[in-house]
């Protein structure tokens, strides 16, 4: 590996300082830059930022990842709109708007019976837009497809009817699909709409139309620049899918430190202690936490934020959680039509780390749990390795271990060759991180030494010491947005804090030993 002690801790120290800087960092989006393009494109011009889209194109014709699935129908199909209407006259540009058509029609396999967890965010209201935006350009596609999101559609559209959506409300984030009322005072403090490029910009095109001022426009093209920026893509109109994320960094990154196995090693750090403080400010102030503080409060956030400060600071009270709370689980947002295991997960976390029982809770979580011993991928994350972390963390800081022995085992099994753990038929530092963070701390609460769960364990260790690399933010998007996408900073400190735990532990065993190491 060739790095210091010294060196991995200043990186990680510098990283959490930043954590929420600037609003945060987002890999871009092929949907985002495709709808920012078709309804306000900017002034640079659009041609720089469909070359960018083209050259995510797969060899298959669609736009996403194919390990999963679901979520390659909205990029495509808005790149798709994006090409035939700046450049549909091309023959180049026809060859790849054909092949894309077919492998939507090829995707029809999926959609007979999708689970509902496995949709990107907005699905229901998003995908039956586009099809309608593609058949109005004259594109050969079509709504049976898709028959199975009608009644997650009508479903969604009825618990929005008559609800007064205001600036900051999550529903905005899907404004664009949603086709309610034109108004000024959906802009948030941040000048854009719902924390999404693409509803921006639909509602940048819609000001034109209503004759707003230029003056209040700008603020929204402010908001377009910043967005642009944070995806750290320097192409004009390239877009993140959600942005700013400012406490959504904040939040995770230092719940990351105490699940990684960090943090015992960085509470002399000072910035740890500055950024738990600016959290639970922010947690006092609104009773909760959301992405950013313009945007409504969830349960997740909220309960990891409570989380890292009662892993800093002791017992906290945790009545924020309250309002959430529905017979045996809690809502991450009102008018959700599914819960989320990964929600309910950290509020079991934020609960057991302050002393509180979470009793229903735990019982709702074990239900989910497979027979194989794991928990499937949630909405808000793609990776079941996540899912299944993020739930075995909870539960052994509640009591409830016995049950995680099979997981342990079903890590091992589902292990590559090489040692690291990925979606496809390669390993990735994402997933590897989640499933060695997952054994060391199954293998820490069943007390394990010698058995197959710790060679695993030890294995993906070696992986991740091998593939480090400094100050290189990882290239894996996971997170569900309207598609995938990669909070950087999150996924970069998950990587650094498992890493740091790794060396730590190995410098403490050779100094036992008397001897010295990563100098």
């Amino acid at each position: 590996m060739g790095h210091t002690v010294d060196e991995i801790r200043s990186e990680l120290y510098a990283l959490i300082r930043d954590l929420g800087k600037d609003g945060g960092l987002v890999s871009p989006s092929v949907y985002d830059t495709a709808q920012v393009l078709r309804f306000y494109p900017p002034k640079e011009g659009v041609d720089p930022a469909l070359d960018w889209i083209i050259s995510r194109q797969r060899a298959d014709g669609g736009w996403g990842d194919p390990a999963v699935p679901l979520t390659r129908d909205v990029p495509t199909l808005a790149a798709v709109l994006a090409l035939h209407q700046y450049r549909g006259q091309e023959r180049s540009t026809q060859e790849r708007i054909e092949a894309a058509l077919t492998f939507l029609e090829h995707q029809q396999v999926y959609w007979q019976d999708p689970p509902i967890d496995a949709l990107a965010v907005a699905t229901e209201l998003v995908l039956p837009r586009l099809l309608d935006e593609a058949r109005h350009a004259g594109l050969p596609v079509s709504a049976d497809w898709y028959r199975s999101l009608q009644p997650l559609r009508q479903m969604k559209l009825q618990r929005l009817q008559g609800r007064r959506l205001r600036a900051g409300d999550a529903p905005l984030y899907s404004w664009e699909a949603l086709q309610t009322g034109f108004s000024v005072e959906l802009l948030d403090s941040t000048g854009g709409v719902g924390h999404s490029p693409a509803a921006t910009a639909a509602w940048l095109r819609e000001a034109t139309r209503e004759g707003i001022s230029q003056e209040i426009c700008r603020i929204a093209e402010g908001y377009l620049h910043q967005a642009n920026r944070a995806t750290l893509c320097d192409i004009p109109g390239v877009m993140p899918t959600v942005w700013p994320i400012s406490t959504f960094e904040l939040s995770y990154g230092l719940m990351s430190l105490e699940i990684t196995g960090a943090l015992p090693h960085l509470e002399r750090f000072d910035g740890v202690l500055m950024q738990v403080e600016r959290l639970k400010d922010g947690l006092q102030a609104r009773n909760g936490v959301g992405i950013s503080p313009a945007f409504v409060v969830d349960v997740d956030l909220t309960a990891a934020g409570l989380a890292a400060i009662a892993h800093m600071k002791g017992q906290v009270s945790c009545d924020a959680l309250s309002q959430f709370c529905v017979d045996d689980h809690y809502y991450t947002f009102v008018n959700e039509l599914n819960p989320s295991v990964l929600s309910n997960a950290h509020a079991v976390y934020a609960l057991a780390c302050s002393g509180h029982s979470a009793t229903p809770t735990v019982q709702f979580l074990l239900k989910q749990q497979q027979p194989e011993g794991h928990w499937l991928a949630d909405k808000w994350h793609s990776s079941w390795r996540y899912t299944t972390l993020e739930v075995a963390v909870a539960l052994i800081e509640h009591g409830h271990v016995a049950v995680l022995d099979k997981t342990a085992h079903y890590f091992a099994l589902d292990q590559h060759p090489d040692g690291g753990w990925g979606m496809g038929e390669e390993s990735s530092t994402v997933e590897t991180v989640f499933s060695t963070t997952a054994l060391y701390q199954i293998n820490r609460a069943l007390k394990k030494t010698q058995t197959i769960p710790m060679d695993a364990m030890y294995a993906g260790q070696q992986w991740l010491l091998k593939r480090y690399r400094p100050h290189t933010f990882l290239q894996h998007d996971y997170w569900m947005g309207k598609e995938l996408y990669s909070p950087y900073r999150v996924d970069r400190i998950y990587e650094l804090g498992a890493i740091f735990a790794i060396v730590m532990q190995q410098e403490m065993t050779l100094q036992e030993k008397g001897v010295q190491s990563w100098t």
